[in-house]
C-alpha cells in the first residue's frame, strides 16, 4: 500500500494541513507537533514524489492555492446569505484573504460532502465559522475543528464544539448609541418598538436602550408585540394604536433593525403620525435598499460588519502562526451611526 500524506495525518493524529506545513518548513505548528510528524514520516517510510521542473501551468498554480473556510450554519444557509450585513461580511473577509493571497471558500453546512472534503484539504489555512453550529455540525466535523486554526464571527456561541477566538460586533452599544443619538436631539419623550419579541440581540438592545434613557431622566415606553409569529404589519398596527394614546406622544422612536420598518412607516401613517414632524426613528443594520425608500432618512446604526470579517482574518492568520498558545481572545467590534447629508436628516421641532 503507498503512504501519502494522508498515512501520516492519520498515523500522527494531526490534520492533513498541519503535516503540508511541517513538510514545506510553513510557520504556524508547534514545536512538538511538528517533531512528532517528522517522526512518523520517517517511521511509516514515505517519500515524496519527484516533481517535474519548470513552471507549473497557471491552472495549476490556481488549484494549489492556499485558501480559508467560511462555514455556515445550518441545513439551508439562504437566510443568513439574504441578510442584509451578510455581503459587507464577505467584503470585509476577502479583502484581508487578498492582501495575504489567500482565497475563501463559503460553505453552507447542511451535512454533505463539502464541508468533509473541505476540512481534510491540505491547502485549507484555516476556518470561519458563523451561526448556531453546535447544532448541526457532525461529530467528525467537531472532531476536525478542534485541529484547526479557527475564529468564531458575528455572535456569541456555546461551548459544544470546542474553545475559539471569536471577532464579534458590541451589540449592547447598539441599544446605547440609539439612546445618545435620540437624547442628543433633544427628545425627552421616547420608545422602543418591535415586532420580533423572539430576538435575543434585539432584547438585549432593548434593555441597554431602555437603561440609557431612563439615566439621563426621559420618559421611555415599550412597545413588543406579544405573538412574535404575527404578520410584522399587524403587529405594528397595534403596537401604534397602543403609542397613539398616549400623552405626550413619543417623539423618538428606536426600532430594532431595519426590515421592521416599512410595517412600522404604514402604521405611522395610518395613525397619521409623520416621520421627521411628529416622531424622529433610529433604526439598525444600514440597509441602503430599504432606508432610502423613505424622506426624511431615519437614521440606522451599521453594525461595521466588513471589519468584523476583516479583523476575523487577522485573528485567523495570528492563531496559524500560535498553535500553542492556550488563551482565547475575544475582539469585539464597534457599531457606529454613519454620516449622512444633513440635508436628508430628519428632526423634529
Amino acid at each position: 500500500m503507498s503512504v501519502t500524506t494522508k498515512t501520516i495525518a492519520d498515523a500522527a493524529g494531526v490534520s492533513l494541513a498541519t503535516v503540508s506545513r511541517v513538510m514545506n518548513k510553513m510557520p504556524g505548528v508547534g514545536e512538538d507537533t511538528a517533531q512528532l510528524v517528522r517522526a512518523t514520516i520517517d517511521r511509516v517510510g514515505y517519500q515524496r514524489p519527484s516533481v517535474r521542473r519548470g513552471p507549473k501551468p497557471r491552472s495549476h498554480r490556481i488549484l494549489q492555492q492556499r485558501f480559508v473556510a467560511l462555514i455556515t450554519a445550518g441545513q439551508d444557509p439562504t437566510p443568513l446569505y439574504k441578510a442584509p450585513v451578510f455581503p459587507s461580511l464577505l467584503v470585509g473577509i476577502e479583502r484581508a484573504l487578498a492582501a495575504q493571497q489567500l482565497r475563501l471558500a463559503l460553505i453552507g453546512q447542511g451535512g454533505d460532502d463539502r464541508l468533509s472534503s473541505a476540512l481534510n484539504d491540505d491547502r485549507l489555512e484555516g476556518v470561519l465559522m458563523v451561526g448556531p453550529l453546535e447544532e448541526t455540525m457532525t461529530p467528525d466535523g467537531r472532531a476536525w475543528l478542534n485541529r484547526l486554526p479557527a475564529v468564531w464571527l458575528v455572535h456569541e456561541h456555546g461551548n459544544e464544539l470546542g474553545n475559539f477566538d471569536r471577532v464579534v460586533y458590541n451589540n449592547p452599544l447598539v441599544g446605547e448609541l440609539a439612546a445618545r443619538h435620540l437624547l442628543n436631539k433633544g427628545h425627552k419623550n421616547l420608545a422602543f418598538l418591535n415586532a420580533m419579541s423572539d430576538h435575543p440581540g434585539f432584547a438585549r438592545r432593548q434593555k441597554v436602550f431602555i437603561d440609557a434613557c431612563h439615566a439621563a431622566g426621559a420618559n421611555v415606553r415599550e412597545f413588543i408585540a406579544p405573538d412574535p409569529r404575527e404578520a410584522t404589519m399587524a403587529a405594528f398596527q397595534k403596537l401604534l394604536s397602543d403609542m397613539a394614546r398616549m400623552s405626550p406622544l413619543p417623539t423618538g422612536l428606536f426600532v430594532p433593525n431595519d426590515r421592521q420598518l416599512p410595517a412600522l412607516y404604514m402604521a405611522l401613517a395610518n395613525h397619521r403620525i409623520v416621520p421627521g414632524k411628529d416622531v424622529e426613528i433610529i433604526s439598525c443594520d444600514n440597509e441602503s435598499l430599504i432606508l432610502d425608500q423613505f424622506h426624511p432618512t431615519p437614521t440606522s446604526i451599521d453594525l461595521n460588519w466588513g471589519l468584523v470579517g476583516e479583523r476575523g482574518v487577522q485573528q485567523l492568520l495570528w492563531r496559524r502562526k500560535h498553535p500553542d498558545e492556550q488563551s482565547r481572545v475575544t475582539i469585539t467590534i464597534d457599531p457606529f451611526i454613519p454620516s449622512r447629508d444633513p440635508d436628508l436628516s430628519s428632526g423634529v421641532e
